[in-house]
Parts: C-alpha cells; sequence; structure tokens
C-alpha cells in the first residue's frame, strides 16, 4: 500500500488524500474547527427564527380567534372588518410557514456542518462535507424562492394598485 498523499481542493478548502482510496479525503483539525463554528452560528440563527416564529404563531392564532368570535356575533360595535381580519390572519399565516422552513433548513444545515466536524463519526469527510453543501442549497433555495415569490406578489399588488388608480382618474 502506497503511503502517497495528495492535496484536492474544494471550495477553497483543502482535502488531504489519505492513502490511495481516491474518496477518503480528510479535512485538517483547523479545517474541522471552522465547520464547527459555522454549525454554531447557524445553530444561533436558526434558533433566533425560532424564537421569532413563536409569536407570529401566537398572533396568528389570536387573530384566527378573533375572526371566529366576529363571525359569531356580527352585531359588535367596532369592529375590524372581517375581511381585513382575515386578509391579516392569512399573512401571519404564511409568515409562520416561511419561518418554519427556514427554521428547518437552517437547523438541518448546521448539523450537517456539525457532523462534518464530529470526531465520534469515522466517515468520509468529503461526503459529510458535500451533504452538509447540499443541505445549505436547499435553504439558500427556500430563501430564493420566498424572494421571488415576494417580488412577484410586490409586482402584482403594484399593477393592480396603479391599473385601479388609472380606471379611477378616466
Amino acid at each position: 500500500m502506497s503511503s502517497d498523499t495528495s492535496n484536492v481542493e474544494i471550495a477553497g478548502i483543502k482535502l488531504q488524500e489519505q492513502g490511495t482510496d481516491s474518496s477518503q479525503y480528510k479535512l485538517s483539525d483547523e479545517q474541522k474547527k471552522m465547520f464547527r463554528n459555522l454549525a454554531r452560528k447557524m445553530g444561533f440563527v436558526s434558533l433566533c427564527i425560532l424564537v421569532i416564529g413563536v409569536p407570529i404563531c401566537i398572533i396568528g392564532v389570536i387573530k384566527c380567534m378573533i375572526i371566529y368570535k366576529s363571525n359569531e356575533n356580527p352585531n359588535l360595535v367596532g369592529q375590524p372588518n372581517l375581511v381585513d381580519q382575515q386578509i391579516n390572519a392569512a399573512i401571519y399565516s404564511i409568515q409562520m410557514f416561511v419561518l418554519y422552513l427556514i427554521y428547518l433548513w437552517t437547523s438541518k444545515a448546521a448539523s450537517a456542518f456539525k457532523m462534518i466536524e464530529d470526531s465520534r463519526v469515522q466517515d468520509n469527510d468529503l461526503d459529510k462535507l458535500m451533504n452538509a453543501l447540499r443541505k445549505m442549497r436547499n435553504l439558500y433555495r427556500v430563501q430564493r424562492n420566498i424572494v421571488n415569490f415576494t417580488l412577484i406578489g410586490i409586482t402584482i399588488v403594484y399593477g393592480i394598485i396603479c391599473l385601479f388608480y388609472i380606471l379611477k382618474v378616466r
């Protein structure tokens, strides 16, 4: 068996080949420490997202309860418009769902990066790195889609407002 070593670089990270099997690349301790720090920071961000999401969930539930009570007694004085309340509750529900998705993917990506550093697991570092990068790609795919849907929604609402303004002016 040859003890030759060669280096492979992926996204600026140098992996050192161990032995003759080209699938056995190992990260240095310093590189593993970098991934541990990244995993901790991503874990903190996912916890913050969860902390923000819980009050939004509570507000959404309260809004739904208000809508339910409004339907039971429609003659209450000073009640906001029911349609406005439904739209408001729908917005909170969408925010809650989006924050949950971001929390879920962020925590999965953080766990995957933590596995790279975990020395108890003797798997291939390259496989663990690629798995963590796939999880991170999923996280950013969700965020990109959120931005795209938001921009499309804003464009549609702006177009409708402009259309109503043009029709009202005539």
